[in-house]
């Protein structure tokens, strides 16, 4: 693989660059290329090593020592250039503690692939910005890059075109666009804040104050005119001057909260890149600093001699005082010790005083003032030491003391406790100091020499037998901190089970609420008149009204709600502070959520347009403050929600311990968010608790790659290659001519492809700002599962018919040729059907319950429209009705489609992350299998069997009852197992159990759309089972018009009650259809009863059991009527009540066909030889 690369660093040796030094064989010998003539003739074999030069992107460690943290060796990616000296960013000395005075550095080069992951996933530089000891960043923009941000932000920066343009040329990111320019006339110009914020990720917001709004506490908090609030919104800075309070090294700065929200590599970019942008803006504006800038006017001067002048007469007055016995000592301290206290303090504050005067003598426009207030480097006190006043010289913490003689210096009198003889330096460095001050300044420089030589050692060797002491420490895979022996040293690492990189400062505001305002916060006060105005739907509202298990709910959780508080404040913090060290920043998160102007798609806006205009249509200008509530969470759908969640969060995975910190997560349900922005809050909020949760040592670099694969990084190659799958059927496809399906598989494996790589973020810089964002993206997305249930429709297509070349070869007739006529309607059809479903999709949270109900429809459609042809209506039953169709189903759709739903449920719980892959590669292993029965022959078989067995029976092949008897029971086989797999589903995937109404699908998920996914068939066997029914016939002795009359209305009723029932699931269980339906079925099950005279033993039990079912669904209608209120009545009914009385309703209504099994096969007995021509082929 690499044997030709390899052979050419060896041809150019250890001289030339990129060359080599070694050559190690099998046997572990080397070969020094340097006494080595003709290197080109060297025969490298496979398993021999080339020790080659360092190459550009190779990963290596950089150490700087002492090593005292672990940011001290942290993982770069080497770049070669000429000189011998080590190269790095500015950023990177701080946790180095580097300068560049002549420190030495050392660099190892990776040597294995472990190695390199390891340096990769773990150790590199941008993962290593924020320290788990601080849990704040350890890096920062520094020095001239901070002075010119600093200066860059600024309101009166303004740049011209061909400047920005120039500035963004550095920017590799930048995709050529310009924005909006702050001011068009009288010509374009932007300012720095404009082009800054294209380096932002568009999820960060913050607001922060700046270094200068100490300085201008009077502004206003919002739009300060000093420029001194720091806001920004969705990635757009907005105000404020970026200092190093946010671009610095401070918890909670920009760079912390980008490393937190958009991940290590978004953080280098935005340091990498903003220095690069105001470096080279600073080349073009420039900045210098001289004597001039510290040059104070002659009235400074004068009010700093004034204020130095006055602190000397009150030390006076203190000794004094002292001397009299009159001075107050302090506690704990004699006269003496507190004299030099207050004399000392006196001293400092005049310095600070003199400081200040100086400082403001020089305005905004000082280059010494613009270092210092952008952070870049000084203080105001250097500016004091500067422009003012050295101050007070200390050693050891007290003014300089007697060295001999009752003195400090002999240029002293004896017992001398003024300022200048212990230590005041009066003068500052502009103006020079004496002779006096220089020795005691000197005296107190020593000292800082002194402490730092001596504290380098001791703490040195602290550390090192800390270090020693604890090196066997390891976090175990159960959470537990263990030592070498496997001794518990900690039952939780650090008592939380939290790692301390994720942590930040927080303030409880929940710990600040009074029993009043905790109740107006979070209590459900629904008994009130006013309660939910505003912010809940009507029906919602209703709901809660009306409903006990509702208001028990809500009660419920205001009770837990009170006792969280409780422990939080008597038991996790008692100590009563507000502000703590917790993981996850559930206010950022909130407030993210809040500015979510789109949906996930990038598309709500559009549709909220749409909808706003559905509503004027139908119901006027009222109608639109519920139009824009309906996509808002109720209350009660709000605490599932939240209690589900709570159940995840554990911080170990071997004891079910759950967190106690931060549990005030749980916002009350008066926040405004719509569904899709809560379903992201709490998304957000697992995933960053479980990325907070300390690792094992193992699971360390297993952790990183699971944030990776969170990111789409990780999976990037195995979804993409099972995206390409699909080309497998294709070529099958196109082997056997179904030109069709070949395309259709081509189709779905490129846009699958383009799908993963867009979302895996593995496309080229070129197409990666076109297909990633914007509706763009969401288009491809929609596209990718279009056409993967569009293949799974064709799929059912193939099987039962429509698709299968076999069957039009047999029945399109002598006249035709190729693809007939209907396939080409159907397929038309169905590719238009898909189309308009995509485009009016109304969320991502139903879509993938919808599209399964759309398929349905149209498998349906196109199934009934292909048998029902005429050319093709006469020999449906020749196919239809035999065993051998009905295996195939089940083995090629039926099974399969099981195995892949029960896949898919297991994954979804267990690794969420490759359900895509799973779901492709299963689907595209059915589609091969499926084109493989193509080729078998399918259908044909059955119709050449069909007509052996008439020829040698003179029979139809459709004369068995037990197929009546089979269609008969069709619709309750298929509704009724439904129903209670739609129970068991709803209770395993919800919190706590309540009864799930079955006629509110959207409401009830997954329970209710589980039920029209097999109402919708079951409602098609009803047809059948009708048209059995109605095929039936008196005894001849008996026969008369009325019973005939009574049967065709009976059929009549329901066939339109089916109708309705397709309608009210195609509406998601709609209240007028649904009465509808049902009483249509009352009054077709009654008129068949009356057309079944005359009353047999046999006949009697079935009009006692259409009776019986008459009186549920009536029953049911009369309850459904009360339950929306639609009749008036005082008394509520119970949620249980209603529930059965509707599971009882639906069963009767799929189970009533069954009472005329015994009709039915008397039928069959008196006409054991149907023709072709009988009612019942039309079934």
């Amino acid at each position: 693989l690499n044997a030709n690369w390899l052979k050419e660093l060896v041809t150019n040796g250890p001289t030339n660059w990129p060359g080599a030094r070694y050559i190690i064989r099998d046997d572990g010998s080397r070969i020094d290329l340097r006494y080595v003539g003709k290197r080109e003739d060297i025969d490298l074999q496979f398993g021999w090593r080339v020790e080659r030069h360092m190459l550009d992107g190779d990963y290596v460690i950089f150490n700087r020592q002492p090593s005292l943290h672990k940011m001290s060796m942290m993982g770069h990616r080497a770049k070669v250039m000429p000189f011998s000296t080590l190269r790095f960013n500015l950023a990177v000395t701080s946790p180095y503690n580097a300068d560049f005075d002549g420190d030495e550095m050392n660099l190892h080069l990776a040597q294995s692939q472990e190695t390199r992951a390891e340096i990769k996933h773990m150790m590199l530089n941008p993962r290593q910005v924020v320290s788990p000891q601080g849990n704040k960043p350890v890096m920062g923009v520094v020095q001239d890059s901070l002075l010119a941000t600093a200066k860059y932000t600024k309101r009166d920066t303004y740049m011209e075109k061909d400047l920005c343009m120039n500035i963004l040329m550095w920017l590799p990111v930048w995709d050529g666009q310009l924005p909006i320019p702050a001011i068009i006339k009288p010509k374009m110009l932007w300012t720095g804040k404009q082009i800054l914020s294209m380096l932002l990720p568009k999820t960060l917001s913050m607001k922060r104050d700046a270094a200068i709004a100490s300085k201008n506490k009077k502004d206003e908090p919002d739009f300060a005119a000093s420029d001194c609030k720091v806001l920004i919104v969705n990635g757009e800075l907005l105000s404020g001057i970026v200092c190093k309070r946010t671009i610095g090294s401070s918890g909670g700065s920009l760079l912390h909260l980008v490393w937190l929200d958009s991940g290590p590599e978004w953080c280098r970019n935005v340091l990498s890149y903003i220095q690069k942008m105001v470096n080279q803006w600073l080349t073009h504006n420039g900045f210098s600093c001289g004597v001039a800038d510290i040059i104070a006017n002659d009235q400074t001067l004068l009010s700093v001699e004034k204020t130095l002048k006055q602190a000397k007469k009150e030390v006076r007055a203190l000794l004094a005082d002292a001397q009299r016995g009159k001075l107050e000592t302090q506690p704990g301290k004699t006269m003496y010790q507190s004299f030099e206290a207050k004399a000392n303090q006196r001293l400092n504050s005049a310095r600070e005083d003199a400081g200040n005067i100086g400082a403001s003598s020089l305005d905004e426009r000082n280059n010494i003032i613009s270092m210092v207030n952008a952070g870049s480097k000084g203080s105001p006190l250097n500016i004091a030491q500067i422009v003012a006043c050295v101050g007070q010289q200390n050693v050891e913490g007290a003014r300089i003391r007697y060295g001999f003689n009752e003195r400090t210096l002999p240029h002293f009198t004896k017992d001398d406790y003024g300022a200048e003889a212990r230590g005041f330096v009066e003068n500052s460095y502009l103006a020079g100091l004496t002779p006096q001050e220089v020795w005691m300044h000197a005296m107190g420089g020593r000292e800082g020499v002194i402490d730092t030589a001596c504290k380098t050692s001791e703490t040195g060797y602290i550390q090192r037998r800390l270090v020693k002491s604890m090196e066997t420490l390891k976090v175990a895979y159960d959470g537990t901190a263990r030592n070498a022996c496997n001794d518990i040293i900690q039952f939780l690492y650090g008592e939380d089970g939290m790692d301390g990189l994720w942590i930040e400062d927080q303030t409880l505001e929940i710990m600040t609420y009074d029993n009043r305002k905790l109740e107006n916060t979070f209590q459900h006060k629904y008994t009130d008149a006013d309660y939910g105005l505003g912010w809940l739907p009507t029906r919602v509202l209703e709901q809660i009204k009306v409903n006990s298990d509702y208001q028990q709910l809500l009660d419920a959780e205001w009770e837990r709600l009170k006792t969280i508080k409780q422990q939080i404040c008597s038991e996790v913090y008692p100590d009563g502070e507000t502000k703590q060290h917790i993981p996850i920043n559930i206010a950022r998160l909130l407030d993210r959520a809040r500015n979510r102007v789109a949906d996930e798609d990038g598309t709500e806006a559009q549709e909220r347009n749409v909808e706003v205009n559905a509503c004027i249509r139908r119901a006027g200008c009222a109608a639109l403050s519920e139009c824009g509530r309906h996509n808002r969470y109720s209350p009660m759908e709000i605490v599932y929600k939240v209690e589900n969640l709570l159940r995840q969060l554990e911080v170990t995975r071997a004891i079910a311990e759950g967190d106690t910190i931060g549990r005030e997560v749980e916002d009350n349900a008066k926040e405004k968010l719509s569904k899709q922005s809560f379903d992201w809050l709490i998304g957000e909020v697992k995933q960053k608790f479980m990325t907070h949760v300390i690792l094992g040592p193992e699971d360390t670099a297993s952790g990183l790659l699971l944030e990776q694969a969170e990111n789409g990084l990780a999976l990037a190659p195995l979804a993409m290659l099972a995206g390409l799958l699909f080309l497998m059927p294709a070529v099958a496809a196109i082997r056997l001519g179904r030109v069709w399906h070949g395309v259709i598989f081509v189709i779905t494996a490129m846009l699958s492809f383009i799908h993963e790589a867009v979302d895996c973020n593995v496309l080229p810089s070129s197409l990666a700002p076109v297909l990633a964002t914007g509706p763009l993206h969401q288009w491809v997305r929609l596209l990718d599962y279009g056409s993967l249930y569009f293949c799974l429709l064709q799929l059912g297509f193939v099987v039962s018919g429509p698709e299968d070349p076999t069957v039009h070869s047999e029945y399109r007739g002598a006249d035709m040729a190729g693809v007939p006529m209907d396939v080409i309607v159907i397929r038309l059809g169905s590719v238009v059907a898909m189309f308009l479903f995509l485009c009016t999709r109304t969320s991502w949270l139903d879509f993938h319950w919808q599209i399964w109900i759309f398929l349905e429809v149209v498998w349906l459609s196109g199934f009934s429209f292909f048998w029902l042809h005429p050319r093709r209506r006469l020999f449906a039953t020749e196919v239809l009705l035999r065993t051998r169709f009905w295996l195939r189903i089940w083995k090629a759709a039926v099974l399969p489609l099981a195995t892949l739903t029960t896949l898919l449920v297991a994954l979804s719980s267990a690794a969420k992350d490759v359900v895509p892959v799973a779901c492709r590669t299963v689907l595209a292993g059915l589609s091969v299998r499926t084109i493989d029965i193509i080729a078998q022959g399918g259908q044909g078989d059955a119709l050449r069997e069909s007509q052996r067995l008439q020829e040698a029976q003179g029979l139809s092949p459709s004369w068995n009852p037990v197929v009546a008897q089979h269609l008969l029971a069709a619709p309750g086989v298929l509704g009724v197992p439904t129903i209670i797999a739609s129970l068991v589903a709803h209770a395993a995937c919800r919190a706590a159990w309540h009864w799930p109404l079955l006629s509110r699908p959207a409401d009830f998920r997954p329970g209710g759309y589980l039920v029209i996914l097999g109402l919708i068939p079951a409602l098609a066997a009803h047809i059948a089972a009708f048209a059995l029914i109605g095929a039936t016939r008196p005894c001849t002795a008996f026969e008369c018009e009325d019973s005939t009359l009574a049967k065709q209305i009976g059929c009549i009723m329901g066939y339109t009650s089916i109708t309705c029932g397709f309608i009210t699931a195609l509406l998601q269980g709609s209240t007028p259809s649904l009465v509808l339906t049902m009483c249509l079925m009352v009054f077709a099950m009654t008129a068949l009863a009356a057309g079944s005279a005359p009353l047999t033993a046999g006949r009697r039990c079935l009009c006692f059991s259409t009776i019986l079912s008459d009186a549920v669904l009536v029953g049911f209608v009369v309850l459904l009527l009360l339950e929306q209120h639609l009749i008036t009545i005082n008394y509520q009914i119970p949620q249980a009540l209603f529930a059965l009385a509707e599971y009882s309703s639906f069963a009767v209504y799929l189970l009533w066909p069954l009472a005329w099994r015994k009709e039915v096969r008397d039928e069959w007995q008196m006409h054991k030889v149907w023709r072709i021509s009988k009612p019942i082929q039309m079934a």
